[in-house]
């Protein structure tokens, strides 16, 4: 994250990996690990909410698509700053926090749902899981796909 000002949208998990992208292109490489993990939560939560299995190929599918073509430098030096986030680190339960405040992603997953079979296969049916909690799951992505917990 940029701390003079914002580099991203926080509107779906492909807006916050395409600043990642976009610090990367900047040499911003802690900010671009940040949004990273942003977006990796964000990604998570969607594979909790959506229904197809399938769909959540797309996890894999968004960040190749995002970062394909940059110089193998920029990527290792971007790999190395996701790496310096570990739990411990003060960084780290910064950008927790800030995920906290934000609370649960509520854009609608069409990313996601549309990398699916079912939406091919069965148009008609239901795409999210209902009902659902929506902040009890996003506590579990925080506190299991990205070590929130940890942090604190």
């Amino acid at each position: 994250m940029h701390r003079s000002g914002r580099c991203y949208s926080l509107s779906t998990a492909a807006d916050v990996a395409a600043g990642a992208l976009h610090c990367v292109k900047k040499k911003r490489y802690d900010d671009a690990a940040a949004l990273v993990l942003i977006a990796s939560a964000f990604i998570d939560f969607d594979t909790r909410r959506v229904v197809d299995k399938s769909a959540h190929a797309a996890r894999q599918a968004l960040f190749s698509k995002t970062f394909d073509g940059q110089p193998p430098e920029k990527m290792q030096d971007m790999f190395l700053a996701i790496e310096a986030l570990s739990p411990d680190s003060p960084r780290h339960g910064e950008i927790c926090q800030h995920m906290e405040a934000i609370g649960p992603p509520s854009y609608f997953s069409m990313y996601m749902i549309a990398y699916g079979m079912k939406v091919f296969i069965e148009p008609e049916a239901p795409h999210l899981i209902e009902p659902f909690d929506a902040a009890s799951a996003w506590i579990t992505s925080l506190s299991e796909f990205t070590n929130c917990a940890a942090s604190r």
